[in-house]
């Protein structure tokens, strides 16, 4: 991105977790408002988002949970409510499910559940949400999800779900020294 008087291009990062939720809808009212500029797109987990904006290769990003990196502005906070997701009407087995590994989510409800258990948490891991829900429906384990997905996906009424106090919401996020020029746009912009 070039810091002259028109922003360009603008390469925007994103988590899986965030991209069916505020990315489309985000991308929509940037291609409304600023029609001319080119926008890039890189989807990823939280670490490797946050790895592309640190070296340069996107210009924004929207991450699960504050990055606080000593390089790292953030420009807005999406709040919203984190909830632990079990069977309805069944023992869940003894298990997290999750997006991959390196997602904000299952490293959080992982090192949660070590950190209660003294017994050996097994893991498995899934490219999509709607998998991840379908099979804590049918008692395959539990996961941690924020409300959004858990609506988009139409599983509220399917699952128990336990409220859950932490700060996993989505920060919308640029470099220090390298504020996109449409920064202010970008603290106030409201798309949801």
């Amino acid at each position: 991105m070039k810091n002259i008087n028109q922003q360009e291009i603008l390469r925007v990062g994103s988590t899986q977790t965030n991209a069916p939720i505020r990315l489309f809808p985000f991308i929509s009212k940037l291609n409304e408002d600023y029609s001319n500029m080119k926008i890039e797109i890189y989807t990823n987990t939280t670490p490797y988002v946050v790895e592309a904006l640190l070296d340069y290769k996107i210009d924004i990003a929207f991450v699960s949970g504050n990055p606080n990196h000593k390089d790292i502005m953030v420009l807005q906070v999406f709040e919203e409510d984190i909830y632990i997701v079990e069977a309805k009407d069944k023992q869940s087995e003894n298990s997290i499910l999750g997006y991959k590994d390196s997602c904000a989510y299952f490293t959080y409800f992982y090192s949660q559940m070590r950190m209660n258990s003294n017994q050996i948490v097994k893991t498995s891991t899934f490219e999509n949400y709607e998998t991840i829900l379908g099979c804590v429906k049918l008692g395959l384990g539990k996961s941690l999800v924020p409300i959004s997905i858990i609506k988009k996906f139409g599983f509220e009424n399917d699952l128990k779900m336990t409220k859950l106090d932490c700060d996993l919401f989505t920060h919308l996020v640029c470099r220090k020294d390298y504020v996109p020029i449409i920064s202010e746009y970008l603290k106030n912009i409201s798309f949801l």
